[in-house]
């Protein structure tokens, strides 16, 4: 392989001295004799295609540069070259001509002053004009000939004595230089080039394969860009676009108005070829002046598409929240505020903790939070943290490294954390979580990274924690059992779930969506008989709330299917499903079956306030007090 810096020289005696030259500087540079046609030819042979810079002399230089589209560095004649070759010539005070190719010696009459000698100057362009300037120095008298290895043939042949003008070091050192920044500009060039030809690549590509369709145009309104989705979703040909005037082509797509105001317009829908497109239109500004515009756009038919295969997937590997808020059964004013909150809460990214009673609907109310929020096509993982002993829930939230403990997964197992990566996850009954593993969590809510047992590594994590309980946190901090850094850190925005028995009005309503989706007949054909028993419902306190509302209208069901009961006595069915005297479950005295629990409730629903509580109870304070001393509530 030859060097990148290759020296072309026109004749041997100037090979061997750059030879010598570039051996004393150390440099890897190629020497060649070639004159001409065979100097040509030399370049081509040594890879002219290449990344080479060559160097060579007087018309040697011009020749090659003509030839090949490599660059051709001249050693370049200095005013002490032409000197020394006159020195040669002093004692002669005839005529002197000075052959150039191609250029003009611009000292020469200074020099023919110093030396009191007439000096004329030839410039030739070509061989065969060498050989006519020649003959026609011998008809002005010229008997000293000065210049390179070409004229000197001719003047030999014609008789003229002739002095060769030699390179000196000094000229020789300078070319060398001069090729060398030449390849460091040419090396750099090509970077930039190659670098310009893969962001064209890319461009391409991303102009090929985009699931978008690419409109650009450029100030005249000229089409400049339409890329493959584009010419399906216009019903467009790449050439039946380009180059044609946007507004007569595709008049909805507004594209010149972006081009006038210079203002973007995003997630914009309009109706094109009969199609409901979602599309953004983008002005390009170049110093401050707007030279074009760029529109993307998609079918919104093919969002919806590629959104419901995304669930799919998702849902395939259970990382699918399937419920939304429209799934929430309820007329009561409380729920409706309940739901405008969390639909405001969906919209952040801020931590969310539930409070509500144990059958209240947490699980429903996050999985609609991901739903309606910017992470819904993103994945939604939920885990009971009461469910797992605190050695397996760790494992379960964060992952870990194959071969961490017996049992586990040869090649370790991804968390749950990781597996809700840009999507949910949600931890119901978070405060059973242990006192160790909190602190743990803490630093994954703070950092936003995880570390799995038994690595090193650590892997950031984009997730949006909902957490649920039915106990009171604050409670629990005052008595060590949950920590307070991670109580403020999961309080952020709190949404507290209504119990069943502060929205009567829903029972009825809950129920029968529960009925006819177990048994529509056996509703239909008894609605009136169930109207009596929800009217009798409608008194129960309903401490599991929803569950136990689903699980005692279950049981009623088998027994009433199964006719083991008839429809005529409403209280004696439901007293043997639930448990007690139905006719003791007036407004009156509808707390004094389990009174502790009431009491419990009803200081949990006002935060612990007395003088709330005791209103709810509807008794006095000094009788709550006496209460919560005689059934020891903490």
């Amino acid at each position: 392989m030859t060097s990148n810096i290759v020296v072309i020289s026109p004749y041997n005696e100037l090979t061997e001295k750059v030879k010598a030259i570039v051996e004393e500087m150390k440099e890897e540079i190629d020497v060649y004799t070639g004159f001409f046609d065979e100097a040509v030819s030399l370049c081509k042979k040594l890879g002219e295609n290449e990344d080479k810079v060559f160097i060579s002399r007087g018309g040697n230089t011009k020749y090659i540069q003509k030839r090949i589209k490599l660059p051709v560095v001249d050693i370049v004649h200095n005013l002490g070259d032409y000197l020394d070759a006159l020195k040669k010539a002093k004692e002669i005070k005839e005529k002197i001509g000075v052959f150039c190719y191609n250029k003009r010696f611009e000292d020469i009459d200074t020099v023919s002053e110093l030396i009191s000698v007439s000096i004329k100057q030839y410039i030739f362009r070509d061989e065969m004009e060498a050989e006519e300037l020649v003959k026609k120095a011998l008809k002005d008298g010229i008997v000293l000939g000065i210049g390179g290895i070409l004229t000197e043939f001719y003047c030999k042949k014609n008789n003229i004595d002739y002095i060769r003008i030699n390179s000196s070091k000094d000229s020789i050192v300078n070319a060398i230089n001069t090729a060398k920044e030449v390849y460091k500009i040419q090396k750099e060039e090509k970077r930039k080039s190659d670098e310009y030809k893969v962001q064209m690549e890319k461009y391409k590509t991303v102009l090929n394969f985009s699931y978008d369709g690419i409109i650009g145009i450029d100030e005249n309104y000229k089409i400049n860009v339409f890329n493959p989705c584009a010419e399906k979703l216009m019903n467009i040909s790449y050439e039946e676009a380009i180059g044609k005037d946007v507004n007569n082509l595709i008049p909805n797509l507004k594209l010149v108005d972006i081009l006038k105001t210079g203002v973007k317009e995003i997630n914009k829908i309009t109706k094109i070829n009969n199609r409901h497109i979602t599309i953004n239109r983008v002005p390009i500004s170049i110093d401050n002046e707007i030279r074009g515009a760029v529109s993307t756009f998609q079918d919104i038919k093919i969002i919806q598409e590629n959104e419901r295969e995304i669930r799919r997937k998702l849902a395939k590997k259970g990382l699918f929240a399937k419920y939304s808020f429209k799934d929430i059964i309820s007329d009561s004013q409380s729920m409706k505020e309940t739901i405008d909150i969390a639909k405001g809460y969906a919209k952040t990214s801020s931590t969310i903790l539930i409070y509500g009673e144990t059958g209240t609907g947490k699980e429903l109310f996050a999985q609609s939070i991901h739903n309606y929020s910017l992470r819904n096509s993103r994945p939604f993982v939920a885990i009971n943290c009461a469910a797992l002993p605190e050695s397996i829930l760790e494992s379960e939230l964060f992952g870990y490294e194959g071969g961490t403990f017996t049992g586990g997964k040869k090649g370790g197992k991804i968390g749950l954390f990781e597996l809700a990566h840009e999507g949910t996850i949600f931890l119901d009954e978070i405060a059973e979580i242990p006192l160790p593993l909190q602190a743990q969590l803490l630093r994954v809510l703070q950092e936003k990274e995880i570390r799995r047992l038994g690595s090193d590594k650590i892997i950031p994590v984009d997730v949006r924690v909902v957490a649920a309980t039915n106990a009171n946190l604050a409670m629990e901090v005052k008595k060590g059992r949950f920590r307070k850094d991670l109580f403020y850190r999961i309080n952020i925005l709190r949404l507290t779930l209504p119990s069943l028995r502060k929205r009567r009005e829903d029972i009825k309503k809950i129920g029968v969506h529960f009925i006819k989706r177990k048994d529509y007949k056996l509703y239909s054909e008894n609605k009136e008989k169930w109207d009596e028993i929800f009217k009798l419902l409608k008194d129960y306190d309903w401490y599991g709330n929803i569950r136990e509302l689903e699980n005692v209208l279950e049981r009623t069901m088998v027994i009433l299917k199964e006719k083991i009961y008839t429809f005529c006595n409403y209280k004696d069915l439901l007293t043997k499903v639930l448990n007690l005297e139905i006719e003791n479950m007036s407004i009156e005295n509808k707390y004094t079956s389990n009174e502790k629990q009431r009491i419990i409730r009803a200081l949990e629903d006002s935060n612990w306030s007395k003088t709330k509580a005791a209103k709810e109870l509807g008794m006095g304070r000094t009788t709550l007090w006496r209460k919560i001393k005689e059934y020891k509530i903490e």
